[in-house]
């Protein structure tokens, strides 16, 4: 299984040490082949917010050349793992910078096949928080499933804490169990989301429109073909008729 890496620290420091010893682990415990992408590596300018990639398609982006890389990169992958430290109870602006690059994937996902892990390390507060928006953003992108770690250090060094070295080792040994595992049924907020994203690209959106009846999602309850519980998926049919009443029509 191919796993891609992506440091958002803009040195490699606490995060890249953490993202080291899950590598390690998951090598201890299976085929594994690892690819990063170190935010001090990519060289990306910030989000203009022109709304090109989400109105237009994504080559309309100013930096189409690197983002197009990124999410090819992400697409090859079995496992995608986003990290941060934590930088004013909050990600790193250089991971959040990344996010926006290629945040038309919240219109368009295309992970629904992934695994995936986020990963924050502070010294003080806010990891879980941290950790938590990072998995928020990676089930948007379509990731089937997604664990957590958050590391607080207090001081800490995960070079010579056991406590921390435990901690990592025992998150990425989940980790692995769930990458082996088949594809998870979706949850009620699963559900909602992508009933609420197959009416609101039904209404100006070219591109997302064009998307989404490409892959068949407008006659589908979810993504891919899984067995969800009748409830939710009752729940989710009538939140999606609901939003097409009450929104815009083509």
């Amino acid at each position: 299984m191919k796993i891609v890496l992506v440091n958002g620290s803009i040195r490699k420091g606490a995060t890249y040490k953490a993202l080291q010893l899950i590598e390690k682990t998951l090598k201890e415990l299976g085929d594994y082949e690892f690819e990063y992408i170190h935010m001090v590596d990519t060289e990306l300018n910030y989000c203009k917010s022109c709304f090109q990639c989400f109105i237009k398609d994504e080559s309309k982006c100013f930096q189409y050349d690197k983002s197009y890389t990124f999410k090819n990169q992400l697409l090859q992958a079995d496992g995608i793992i986003f990290s941060s430290p934590v930088y004013a109870m909050n990600i790193s602006g250089a991971m959040k910078n990344f996010i926006d690059s290629i945040t038309y994937l919240f219109h368009r996902p295309e992970f629904q096949t992934k695994k995936g892990m986020a990963v924050s390390t502070t010294m003080g507060s806010s990891a879980k928080s941290s950790a938590e928006y990072l998995k928020s953003v990676l089930k948007a992108f379509g990731v089937n499933d997604c664990s957590t770690l958050a590391v607080t250090q207090f001081g800490q060094s995960i070079d010579t804490s056991d406590k921390l070295q435990k901690q990592i080792i025992k998150a990425a040994t989940h980790y692995h169990k769930m990458l082996n595992k088949p594809a998870k049924s979706p949850s009620l907020k699963d559900v909602l989301w992508f009933n609420m994203w197959k009416a609101s690209t039904q209404i100006t959106k070219e591109k997302d429109y064009e998307h989404w009846k490409s892959l068949g999602w407008y006659n589908s309850s979810y993504y891919f073909d899984i067995k969800i519980n009748p409830i939710k998926k009752l729940i989710g049919f009538i939140t999606y008729k609901f939003l097409r009443m009450v929104m815009p029509s083509r």
